[in-house]
């Protein structure tokens, strides 16, 4: 049985806005203590890596969430147009014999389901990997905060639970976008028998369903992270 989507794939725009927003005022205060990094090295010896870090968000890792979250909304709407087509067509099947049509149509939109999940799984990954660098240079960082609370006090409040959300909401999407990939592949690789045995194990309601949560969440991540750069854009 191949697994045509999961909500999990929304996972990183499920994160709460103010958890972001610590992240984005995060990345503001690391920034603005660029100029004594020599200073700030001596206690925090992770600093310059997490500086590195937070030039690739502004550079590019903020912009790619919003970006693929266009994209992810996109490819949810042509899966829940070509999947809607597809089963309007299966409810007009009289019998058990599939339709030439038919068959054709369950080939040419698992087709087009693979081409287009395998764009969003080259981004995603390459997004995946910039958070994770990201938040394990944050988590050096607040260990070196915690070691060293008598020098530096509050100087920043740990991310903490934040950092873990986020790492289990992008490990969540990578792997689930990667099982996705490989069920598609394995179905379209091998000679297709389209029966309506097969057309029933493709689950297309429940496809349907977790597609218009995924386009839902997605749609709204852009407005969610508006304004957010403005805790870093001016530094």
């Amino acid at each position: 049985m191949s697994v045509l989507a999961s909500t999990s794939v929304a996972s990183l725009f499920t994160i709460s806005t103010d958890q972001w927003t610590a992240i984005n005022k995060r990345i503001g205060s690391v920034l603005a203590i660029e100029g004594i990094t020599l200073i700030i090295s001596q206690d925090l010896p992770g600093y310059p890596d997490l500086l590195l870090s937070s030039k690739q968000w502004v550079a590019s890792t903020f912009n790619g969430l919003i970006l693929n979250s266009g994209a992810i909304a996109g490819y949810a709407n042509s899966a829940i147009t070509n999947f809607t087509n597809l089963n309007n067509e299966v409810k007009k099947i009289v019998g058990n014999t599939v339709p030439v049509a038919v068959q054709e149509q369950t080939r040419a939109v698992l087709d087009q389901l693979l081409a287009d999940t395998s764009s969003i799984v080259g981004n995603a990954d390459q997004l995946a990997k910039e958070l994770r660098i990201f938040l394990t240079a944050n988590k050096v960082v607040d260990a070196e905060i915690a070691l060293n609370k008598k020098i530096l006090d509050s100087f920043w409040a740990p991310l903490g639970i934040i950092i873990t959300n986020v790492e289990a909401a992008a490990g969540a999407v990578t792997g689930t976008w990667l099982a996705i990939l490989d069920d598609l592949k394995n179905t379209v690789a091998r000679d297709l028998n389209v029966t309506l045995p097969f057309i029933e194990s493709l689950d297309i309601d429940a496809a349907l369903i977790a597609w218009q949560g995924i386009k839902s969440e997605a749609a709204a991540f852009p407005a969610n992270m508006s304004n957010q750069e403005n805790y870093w854009k001016s530094i």
